[in-house]
């Protein structure tokens, strides 16, 4: 006699992975637009940090399109491909009391 609670359906690994994997980005992505940077550096950093933690187990589960989306998503702006390495400026606090 089989029991409803004996089988729990739950997502599968590389689904699992791939949800992590964008929560993880979109966080990064966050800090980075927080810091300053623009959208250009948030993609080319999440691209390499992507590829960094993916270089030797196996191919990451987001490719550049589905980078692209996520940091459109957090910076309301597609990013340009060219890896910008220097942040964006930010202003100044006033000095004086």
């Amino acid at each position: 006699m089989p029991f409803d609670w004996m089988h729990v359906p739950h997502a599968s690994a590389a689904d699992a992975l791939r949800d992590q994997t964008e929560r993880a980005l979109r966080e990064r992505a966050r800090l980075l637009h927080r810091l300053g940077y623009d959208a250009t550096y948030a993609a080319d950093r999440c691209r390499r940090d992507l590829a960094w933690e993916f270089d030797l187990t196996a191919p990451a589960p987001l490719d550049d399109d589905a980078i692209d989306a996520l940091i459109e998503g957090v910076y309301g702006e597609k990013p340009a491909r060219a890896g910008a390495k220097k942040p964006a400026k930010r202003r100044r606090a006033k000095k004086g009391g």
